[in-house]
């Protein structure tokens, strides 16, 4: 089971909660306003790509939603741009990841072993399907297609899982964290990054 760091805040006075994070670590803090307070997120992501998501993840529409075609719009487009077919919606994955949602309602990003191909999200803040996905995608300059690698020090899978070929169908939730936040989770079938295999 993997298990990686979240989120910690600072108060606009400049007392922080601290978190153990390495020293080239700290260039991978995204910084979120947020009323008079600062916010941020540990993602394990550089600033370029943090910059591009939350770009994206803003240029959704402010009345975003939760349903079935907002995460299917969201996850086809990302296939689409590697050539990929279109996922479909299938209930039973849905309530798989609901079930698995609803226990995360301390909102750490915990990934354990499953049947199904997993990606997940958390957010500080009550964030949409769209960002969810956004979060996802922006990891893909970290994947190398010529090697099936990530990038050294990074964590390129749940992008893979994104647009691995053979996955075709899809269900997801969002629950409320007990912090305040969001916790995504969606399923995929058949699951992704089989070993020895590229997603496309």
């Amino acid at each position: 089971m993997l298990e990686f760091p979240l989120l910690s805040v600072e108060s606009a006075q400049g007392e922080r909660e601290e978190e153990s994070h390495g020293e080239g670590e700290k260039e991978r803090l995204a910084w979120l306003r947020e009323g008079g307070e600062k916010r941020r997120m540990w993602l394990g992501f550089s600033k370029s790509q943090v910059v591009t998501a939350l770009v994206l993840a803003f240029a959704a529409p402010l009345n975003a939603q939760d349903g079935p075609q907002d995460y299917l719009s969201a996850l086809n487009r990302v296939r689409s741009q590697v050539y990929v077919g279109p996922l479909v919606w299938h209930e039973m994955l849905a309530g798989y990841a609901r079930s698995y949602a609803r226990l995360r309602g301390d909102c750490h990003l915990i990934l354990a072993n499953a049947p199904y191909g997993k990606t997940i999200a958390a957010f500080f803040s009550d964030d949409s399907a769209v960002q969810a996905v956004s979060l996802w995608a922006m990891v893909r300059p970290q994947y190398n297609y010529q090697t099936n690698t990530c990038a050294a020090g990074t964590n390129c899978l749940q992008y893979t899982q994104v647009v691995w070929r053979k996955s075709v169908s899809v269900g997801c939730a969002k629950v409320r964290c007990d912090n305040g936040g969001t916790f995504f989770a969606c399923y995929y079938d058949p699951k992704g990054n089989i070993p020895g295999e590229r997603p496309y």
